[in-house]
């Protein structure tokens, strides 16, 4: 896919099969990955690599991906940019949305997952924070 070759990808997931799956698709279109199985770790590696999206799932433990994105957040406002993230997630009830988007996130993307549906679902986030990589200002819109 054009576009994906010089950009960079956080994929946290507890799960190691979608850790691969996901990264597997990301690199496929070019994308440098990286891939960590919780929010903490993810918190230390956005701190020294900056990528342009960040997948987390959403059912993690002892750190939601709500809470990891409320972590970045407030990471971010003290660096001044804002890194598109997009939700894994086999919850699409409202309170789990809600919570989704509360946190900050971007955009959510339903387990199971596909090749078409990474692919398109970081497309989305990526153009609708519109903006130079890593410096995106202002929250937007997930639905």
């Amino acid at each position: 896919m054009a576009g994906f070759e010089s950009l960079k990808a956080l994929v946290i997931d507890d799960s190691r099969h979608i850790q691969t799956l996901v990264s597997e698709v990301l690199k496929a279109v070019g994308m440098d990955v990286r891939e960590c199985g919780g929010g903490e770790a993810g918190l230390g590696i956005v701190k020294t690599w900056k990528p342009d999206v960040i997948l987390v799932d959403f059912e993690m433990r002892p750190m939601t991906g709500a809470d990891f994105t409320r972590a970045l957040r407030r990471f971010e406002k003290i660096e001044g940019r804002r890194t598109p993230v997009l939700m894994m997630t086999a919850h699409g009830d409202q309170k789990h949305v809600l919570e989704a988007r509360d946190a900050g996130v971007d955009g959510l993307m339903a387990k199971p997952l596909s090749t078409g549906a990474i692919l398109g679902r970081v497309q989305f986030v990526l153009e609708k924070a519109g903006g130079p990589p890593g410096s995106r200002p202002g929250p937007s819109n997930m639905l």
